[in-house]
């Protein structure tokens, strides 16, 4: 979505003012669908964990640290894309993140100076897994693992082997039984 915006803010002639996606919008100012309580960035939320697609065909995990204004990137196949690629690959995320912030936090509401420019580092000491088509659900795997304070370099073979069973059984029992009932 974020390369999408990208694209139309460049081409926009008024950059104040940009027509946002509504969805980008709600997630800032914490007006989420189904979700029973609005969580702000800045005043309810300190991280953001978002999985982000590389090329259409390699997934990384994010990690945004609102308040220190960084971004680490968790990926699960790190000898899949040279280094000197990661800043064009994040490029709408660099670019717009502090154009977000700015449009959509109000700073009187917030009890941190808000960064202007976020910076970026990729994590190199996450679990590394040289099979194809992992790379979506370890991105997830990552931020879940994140999120609970266990990093990612936890992970062993055995360990994702059950993640893909699990996910497999997961996405049986969600889309292929209510088809048979």
């Amino acid at each position: 979505m974020l390369t999408t915006e990208l694209r139309r803010y460049k081409a926009s002639k008024k950059k104040s003012g940009f027509a946002w996606n509504n969805i980008i919008k709600n997630y800032v100012l914490g007006n989420v669908h189904n979700r029973s309580t609005n969580l702000a960035w800045y005043k309810d939320v300190d991280t953001v964990y978002l999985p982000m697609n590389w090329g259409k065909r390699h997934w990384v995990a994010l990690v945004i640290r609102l308040r220190k204004g960084n971004i680490f990137v968790l990926d699960p196949l790190i000898i899949n894309t040279p280094p000197k690629k990661v800043p064009h690959l994040m490029r709408p995320v660099i670019d717009l993140l502090p154009v977000i912030v700015k449009e959509f936090v109000d700073p009187a509401l917030v009890d941190c100076p808000l960064p202007h420019v976020f910076s970026l580092e990729r994590l190199p000491n996450v679990y590394q897994n040289d099979r194809t088509g992992d790379c979506g659900p370890l991105a997830v795997k990552f931020i879940e693992l994140h999120a609970l304070k266990v990093m990612p370099d936890s992970l062993t073979e055995d360990l994702v082997d059950k993640l893909r069973m699990s996910y497999a059984v997961d996405v049986y029992q969600e889309f292929v039984v209510p088809l048979t009932n």
